[in-house]
């Protein structure tokens, strides 16, 4: 049985990720289409306009980072080997922990020091784009690391099975086709 607390944060964690989800699609549509409109305007317009690179870029900092918030939770990160699926619980349980401690000490350390960071953001302009402050992609590092500090949070709380058993979320198997 789950503890409240445990079902309250697995839940947002959820809710979270789905917008994560839904929010990096829109970025790497929107991404798309800017810079195909860069290219339609610098080979048929001859005249490429300034903003579109900048304007892509944003979209692909926040693409980035909130689609890589999606796959630490879905356990689809980049790890050698997830080899603490087979030991006793014991050990599964301080793997875990280990895992959650390394996770939050770096994104604490990310955390502490996002608001300076930020600062200087503020005051910088985007090159192509004037008045629109360099913050706008600088606020993508801080939103990830708190995304994945709630998602590792809830994967320290709410009991999980081994990262190699199929879930909702992994890809069909198309190599056995029904007739």
């Amino acid at each position: 049985m789950m503890s409240p607390l445990a079902a309250g944060l697995a839940t947002i964690s959820r809710i979270l990720d789905g917008l994560a989800r839904r929010a990096a699609v829109f970025c790497v549509f929107m991404m798309t289409v800017v810079l195909a409109y860069q290219v339609f305007a610098r080979y048929a317009l001859a005249a490429p306009p300034s903003w579109t690179e900048e304007l892509g870029r944003l979209f692909m900092v926040w693409g980035g980072f909130l689609g890589a918030s999606a796959a630490f939770r879905a356990r689809q990160d980049i790890v050698l080997t997830n080899i603490s699926d087979h030991f006793p619980i014991i050990w599964r349980w301080v793997a875990r922990l280990a895992r959650f401690a390394a996770v939050a000490t770096f994104c604490g350390t990310v955390l502490y020091h996002s608001p300076s960071f930020l600062v200087r953001g503020m005051n910088t302009d985007f090159f192509g784009l004037a008045g629109v402050p360099v913050v706008l992609a600088t606020s993508a590092v801080p939103t990830f690391m708190m995304l994945v500090l709630i998602h590792a949070l809830a994967a320290l709380l709410v009991p999980q099975g081994p990262s190699n058993e199929p879930t909702e979320r992994t890809a069909p198997n198309i190599s056995r086709r029904e007739s």
